[in-house]
């Protein structure tokens, strides 16, 4: 991303310059491309110097961060059902198969600048941490408890989203579901 090349510091500031100029050249190619005209999209991003991380995320993009196996974190969407969850509406686990899911409150590419829910500062990383970055047609299918059993059981992150994936999301989703994407980040050692 070019705005990357140009603002290399890993700061809260940085990093939301950088999704609101990926948000800008949305609403640059919808303007001069009709058939985008409608495009919106959502996004969740990890940065790191591989001893602290920031992220930050519009929509319903999530960012998981597991510590000694377990859940430590997830961001939370920019959605009516996480709203209402948040509000105590509905259960959490509820937000998954709500009948309002797809309604954002936010997202990228909209007529106004994206509202950015950056991290609130670097977040210190620990060897054996682990993140998970996916989409809503990811975790729709993946529940947080088997994220955790898939993750004790596998060596590294490529094993990790494979076993979530053949194992569970593919079982799960219809066939024609399009809406999947991931990856996965392992914590190691320093080396040196």
């Amino acid at each position: 991303m070019k705005s990357f090349q140009e603002y290399p510091s890993v700061t809260e500031a940085e990093i939301e310059r950088h999704v609101l100029s990926a948000d800008e050249a949305i609403r640059r190619r919808k303007a001069v491309a009709p058939q985008f005209s409608a495009m919106l999209t959502t996004l969740v991003i990890l940065v790191s110097d591989g001893a602290t991380a920031l992220w930050a995320h519009v929509g319903d993009s999530r960012l998981y961060q597991f510590r000694k196996g377990r859940c430590l974190l997830r961001t939370r969407d920019h959605s009516v059902p996480q709203v209402m969850a948040t509000a105590g509406d509905i259960p959490e686990s509820a937000i998954r198969h709500h009948e309002d899911r797809s309604r954002l409150l936010r997202s990228l590419g909209g007529p106004e600048p994206a509202r950015v829910e950056v991290a609130e500062s670097p977040r210190t990383l620990v060897p054996g941490d682990a993140f998970l970055l996916c989409t809503d047609g990811f975790w729709e299918y993946v529940l947080e408890t088997e994220m955790e059993a898939d993750l004790a059981k596998s060596a590294g992150p490529d094993e990790w989203l494979e076993t979530m994936v053949v194992d569970r999301l593919l079982r799960r989703a219809p066939p024609q579901h399009d809406n999947l994407t991931a990856v996965a980040v392992f914590v190691r050692e320093r080396s040196g």
